[in-house]
């Protein structure tokens, strides 16, 4: 792979960090680095990996914090109501047979079903904002899961918070951390940046404590999909007893 050896200056542009920031985060130990000839370099798909996974435990840690602020806003009783992703899904959300091999046909494919759904405004605006998101980082995650988003948020480009999930019997390269292929694609797409925050945190506590990921594998239509999303929201949303 071509320039996949870092040093500070290239790490911290790959980033958007400043090189004070990456320096905290060298000397922290947070990220992963290696010395040669005396000098910190990075590994480009580390540093990737890395950049993932920060994404996720950001979300994790919000959970409680976001349940708290967040939840009151939205929803006046603590019931199952409480549900978020559930309330995000409109007909021609859930795609049990996501069309594509490659990265660029299965971004392609997903801004073309969420523009169907009548929720959004612009599929090649969304395409566009999909694929400059990839290529400053990919969504692909360990477990077969990638999270493809715009780094817009906005109701000009979405007019309702919705969820897409899609997914394909053959997973494809995505730049997943553990370097499997994805079968499994969630799109959020809300209308701003605190409610993306909140469907993120969701999305990663869904996955991380529940069997969403095979549920949806076993799932053979866009009810059984939407079943098995509502199921382990459920799961997350139920009082403890």
């Amino acid at each position: 792979m071509p320039y996949s050896i870092l040093n500070m200056n290239e790490a911290a542009d790959y980033l958007h960090l400043s090189i004070n920031e990456l320096e905290k985060l060298v000397n922290k130990r947070s990220i992963p680095f290696d010395r040669s000839r005396g000098q910190i370099v990075f590994r480009k798909i580390e540093l990737r990996d890395w950049s993932n996974q920060v994404m996720l435990d950001s979300c994790k840690k919000t959970i409680t914090a976001a349940h708290k602020r967040i939840d009151l806003h939205l929803f006046e009783t603590p019931d199952d109501n409480k549900a978020f992703l559930s309330k995000s899904i409109f007909p021609g959300c859930m795609i049990p047979d996501l069309a594509g091999k490659t990265r660029k046909k299965i971004l392609q494919t997903l801004a073309q079903a969420a523009f169907d759904t009548s929720y959004a405004t612009d599929e090649n605006e969304i395409f566009r904002l999909l694929e400059e998101r990839e290529e400053l980082c990919p969504t692909g995650i360990a477990g077969g899961i990638a999270i493809p988003h715009t780094r817009v948020h906005s109701p000009y480009l979405y007019l309702e918070n919705m969820i897409l999930i899609g997914k394909t019997d053959r997973g494809i390269p995505f730049g997943a951390a553990d370097h499997k292929m994805t079968d499994i694609f969630v799109m959020p797409c809300t209308v701003d940046d605190r409610h993306h925050l909140y469907m993120l945190s969701r999305i990663a506590l869904l996955f991380q404590t529940t069997d969403l990921a095979n549920k949806l594998r076993e799932a053979h239509s866009a009810d059984e999909m939407e079943d098995a999303l509502k199921e382990c929201e459920k799961e997350i949303i139920q009082p403890k007893k």
